[in-house]
């Protein structure tokens, strides 16, 4: 009976470990795949942007929506009609704004916006957080990921307001 009982015990320790590693590593594989997105974000291809939209997508709650803001007013450049390219945009920037409110220590979400704005037609008026988010950066630039820092030192490379901080 005393082993039946230890068999039982040890079963249901097992299980339990085991449950945790899987919901460990399902969190671990809807995590946003950094250098992929990184690489969409550089893209003008509009089905490489589209692709790595909807994998974030599928993620759903999951998924950062500031990868998703950022992605979708990417995508807005690389569309064709003026009134698709502005709706887009529009709509990427209202998730991205929302997520930047919801975190807004979030340097890795600052750095987003800093592109977009950076770089979206002036008639857009999306421009005014360049030097806070730009100061932002540099301040936590040294606790964010390799792979984002990476990111960032790409990008400063021509960006107007990085390339002096980094």
């Amino acid at each position: 009976m005393m082993m039946f009982k230890y068999n039982i015990a040890h079963m249901a320790t097992t299980l339990i470990f085991l449950c945790s590693l899987n919901i460990q590593l399902q969190a671990q594989a809807k995590d946003v795949n950094k250098e992929k997105f990184y690489l969409a974000m550089a893209s003008t291809d509009l089905e490489l942007i589209e692709a790595e939209l909807a994998k974030l997508e599928r993620q759903g709650a999951a998924a950062e929506q500031a990868f998703v803001g950022a992605l979708v007013m990417k995508k807005a450049g690389a569309l064709q009609k003026v009134g698709d390219k502005l709706e887009t945009f529009k709509k990427g920037k209202e998730i991205l704004e929302k997520a930047i409110s919801a975190k807004p220590d979030n340097a890795e979400f600052r750095f987003l916006r800093l592109m977009i704005q950076e770089n979206a037609p002036s008639i857009l008026g999306y421009g005014s957080n360049i030097k806070e988010d730009a100061e932002m950066i540099d301040k936590k630039f040294n606790d964010l990921p390799p792979s984002v820092k990476d990111a960032i030192i790409s990008y400063s490379k021509n960006s107007k307001v990085l390339s002096a901080r980094l």
